[in-house]
């Protein structure tokens, strides 16, 4: 278990540290969609690094980046209009082209943050939360597989 949080966390630090490069030239809802994605991974990142043991376990943190990663799921179909792909985008036309799935996965995404806010807001421990937040992790991949550019 301690090994798949890991690898989540590893995700989290890598969407985090290449943000701030890739938004270089991006301009309207590029780039507000990409400095959404850069939040959605700080918020993860919070998370990871309670579950790691890095910071003392608190489950409001954890409960509040779950909601905001639920409301940036909320926003995703208004952030991807048609034809978005120009550079430095890194979404693949495949979203337009299977626009159903990529509504799927973003509803996906909200129902898996959602339900990591609430076993945060009745967790014990770390391990409560453990779950929820791989599968929130694994929604993303998921994700990201279908629709973004390989780097």
């Amino acid at each position: 278990m301690q090994v798949e949080v890991l690898k989540v966390s590893l995700i989290c630090v890598a969407l985090s540290a290449g943000a701030a490069l890739a938004h270089t030239g991006a301009t309207g809802v590029v780039k507000q969609r990409m400095e959404m994605m850069g939040d959605i991974a700080a918020q993860m990142k919070t998370v990871a690094r309670i579950l790691n043991g890095q910071d003392q376990f608190n489950p409001s943190p954890v409960a509040a980046s779950a909601k905001r990663i639920a409301e940036h799921a909320e926003m995703f179909e208004e952030m991807f209009p048609e034809g978005t792909t120009s550079s430095p985008s890194e979404a693949l036309p495949e979203i337009w082209i299977n626009w159903d799935e990529f509504e799927e996965q973003a509803d996906a995404m909200k129902s898996s943050a959602l339900a990591l806010a609430t076993a945060a807001e009745t967790a014990g421990g770390p391990l409560d939360i453990k779950k929820p937040f791989r599968q929130l992790g694994m929604s993303c991949k998921s994700c990201h597989q279908d629709f973004r550019q390989k780097k």
